[in-house]
């Protein structure tokens, strides 16, 4: 199959779990055969999974805009033909070439943002929904709340399609290479931190878990960069015993996994969770807050507590220090991360891809 993928995600973002998604995906596409379109505004190249592509065989189509003002228009696709166009946020075609798949990952902005922002996506989002011929939902709960947030859409035409786990997170079993990554993060303890700090993921529970905790420190990964009342909130709390990764290669990230006591996940709400996974695949216990998707993607595999309280994660984290709960939590995060191969998403993608197509 010929499928148009509109990149846009790929300027918006230097990385993170779309990126991620977006990326896997369409390796995933050229592995199995399909020839891809790629329409792609701005310094694309500069997002870290999109400068990563290697071995994916696709065609590049440069859009003429600058990519803050191409995020809300049309995608250009004049003169173009595919079986498939796909967009990686919320974009509609200029003009109807084919069938039309748009991915839901969350609804953070109708949930936690107010003012312009939050109205021009809540419009755009909508409306590109409403024109989709199918709409993939991440997980079950992004399903519920599509059901919440933009209602008018038949249910048939929504389809969930889990993320997958990528084979970058991994236990590190050479003891050379433990080495290494120790000299490089040190040798005290740490929590790690993945993620935005937007309200809703609660970061001041988790600066407080480990200033509480008396000796471990707090390594932060993305983000973007600190607010001045961010880093005011670590130098209080947590003096010399933090530290802010802000755009790691996922080489790294997985040795930070692997040397990590545990990672504290304190999000109100995910559309999926990502990091959940990438820590159990690497070995590393998962401390989260049973909230929205969760529990659907953590299944008994995490250490969930009901709030984003602090106290509460911290007695999770103290009963870490107990080596055959360590060892209990470990195994089910192995176990569990197998129920996400990226081979699924894509294989289901592909399969809706061909249905829509009539190829099937």
């Amino acid at each position: 199959m010929r499928i148009l993928l509109d990149n846009i995600i790929f300027s918006l973002q230097r990385a993170g779990g779309i990126s991620s998604y977006w990326s896997e995906l369409a390796i995933g596409l050229t592995t199995n055969g399909h020839e891809l379109l790629c329409i792609e505004a701005g310094e694309s190249t500069e997002n870290l999974f999109r400068n990563q592509w290697r071995g994916v065989k696709s065609t590049f189509h440069r859009e003429r805009l600058p990519w803050r003002l191409a995020r809300y228009m049309p995608c250009p696709v004049g003169g173009l033909t595919a079986s498939i166009f796909h967009s990686s946020y919320y974009r509609t075609p200029s003009r109807r070439i084919a069938p039309v798949v748009q991915t839901v990952h969350d609804f953070t902005y109708e949930r936690y943002w107010t003012g312009l922002a939050r109205t021009v996506h809540v419009v755009q989002k909508r409306r590109a929904l409403l024109k989709a011929d199918a709409v993939i939902c991440v997980s079950e709960s992004t399903r519920r709340d599509l059901e919440v947030h933009c209602p008018g859409i038949d249910p048939d035409r929504v389809h969930v399609i889990h993320h997958g786990c990528s084979p970058l997170f991994h236990g590190i079993d050479g003891q050379a290479d433990l080495a290494n990554l120790r000299a490089l993060i040190g040798d005290s303890p740490y929590v790690l931190y993945v993620g935005t700090r937007c309200v809703y993921k609660n970061f001041p529970t988790a600066v407080e878990t480990a200033a509480h905790s008396g000796q471990h420190r707090l390594m932060l990964v993305g983000g973007g960069p600190l607010t001045h009342a961010e880093t005011q909130l670590l130098e209080a709390r947590l003096p010399n015993r933090w530290r802010h990764e802000q755009g790691p290669s996922p080489e790294f990230l997985n040795g930070l996994y692997n040397l990590a006591d545990a990672l504290l996940y304190p999000s109100s709400y995910e559309g999926f969770g990502m990091p959940v996974l990438e820590a159990m695949a690497a070995g590393c216990p998962v401390i989260a807050v049973a909230a929205s998707s969760i529990p659907e993607v953590a299944g008994d595999a995490a250490l969930l507590i009901p709030t984003a309280d602090w106290n509460l994660m911290l007695g999770a984290l103290r009963s870490l220090g107990s080596e055959s709960l360590r060892r209990e939590v470990v195994r089910r995060g192995l176990e569990n991360v197998r129920r996400f191969p990226w081979q699924d998403c894509v294989r289901k993608t592909e399969a809706l891809y061909r249905r829509l197509a009539g190829t099937r």
